[in-house]
């Protein structure tokens, strides 16, 4: 899986939308919107809050190990 893919499962699974989850990001909803249709990827520092987010690594957000 790539990290709009992961991305989206976590989300879904947390029960959050887009919406939710840019506001405790404190980012728009286009921003997470476009994560997930890959228009953009987010920065180290974005990485970060969405692995505390969600209780997961970096390396399992970008697909690179298994979850927590």
């Amino acid at each position: 899986m790539n990290f709009s893919d992961i991305l989206k499962a976590l989300r879904l699974q947390c029960g959050y939308t887009q919406k939710q989850l840019g506001e405790k990001l404190n980012l728009t909803v286009s921003t997470v919107c476009d994560w997930e249709k890959r228009r953009s990827e987010p920065n180290l520092s974005q990485l970060v809050a969405l692995s505390a987010v969600f209780g997961v690594s970096v390396d399992f957000l970008i697909g690179n190990a298994a979850a927590c």
